[in-house]
């Protein structure tokens, strides 16, 4: 990808997060990012097209960051810590598309949501995305149980899942609720998933 199309995304991404999509224009678009519609015609079609790529774009860096974050060769400690390290993850994020996810989390949210509506292969994206970390993460979790780390009796399955729901519904109140100190709630959510699935 070249360094101008690049540019084009993030800055494009940036205007969708906080701007309606609706309501955008290439024009509007262009004028934010301080070139011509031409030049974003030069690689885009269209709107539809360019919010789609910044989408993509933006899932790809998701994903690559999601997947890191799972690391097997942690300690329990380390792995569980790892899933809600909050302020790395939104710092991260912000560097990479220069975006507050934490503070802009509905936009992104609302933003997913015209994607994933509008363009099928953002659906089976999304999904396929989440089921690649919960498979990852139900694998960890079946190791530490093989090495005795966490208790015999929990599923696998439904901890990975648990996992999940608790990381998103944590941002999305964090989002919601400014009063809550999203860096102090993942290291206390971190600290009560231990006491329930250590051995």
């Amino acid at each position: 990808m070249s360094d101008t199309k690049e540019k084009i995304l993030l800055k494009a991404l940036l205007y969708f997060t906080e701007n309606d999509y609706e309501g955008a224009s290439l024009n509007n678009i262009a004028k934010s990012i301080g070139i011509t519609k031409g030049g974003i015609y030069h690689y885009f079609q269209s709107k539809d097209e360019l919010f789609h790529d910044c989408l993509v774009y933006m899932l790809d860096g998701l994903e690559r960051i999601s997947m890191e974050m799972v690391k097997p060769d942690s300690t329990l400690e380390e792995f569980v810590y790892g899933l809600f390290s909050f302020d790395e993850l939104f710092a991260v994020l912000a560097a990479m598309f220069q975006i507050d996810l934490l503070n802009d989390y509905f936009n992104f949210l609302y933003l997913m949501s015209v994607g994933i509506k509008k363009f099928p292969d953002l659906k089976i994206r999304v999904a396929g995305i989440y089921q690649a970390i919960g498979n990852e993460t139900e694998d960890i979790l079946r190791a530490f149980k093989s090495r005795g780390n966490i208790k015999d009796d929990l599923d696998c399955t439904i901890l990975s899942l648990q996992l999940s729901s608790m990381i998103e519904g944590a941002m999305l109140i964090a989002g919601l609720n400014k009063s809550v100190e999203i860096k102090t709630a993942g290291t206390e959510m971190a600290e009560s998933i231990l006491k329930m699935i250590k051995k």
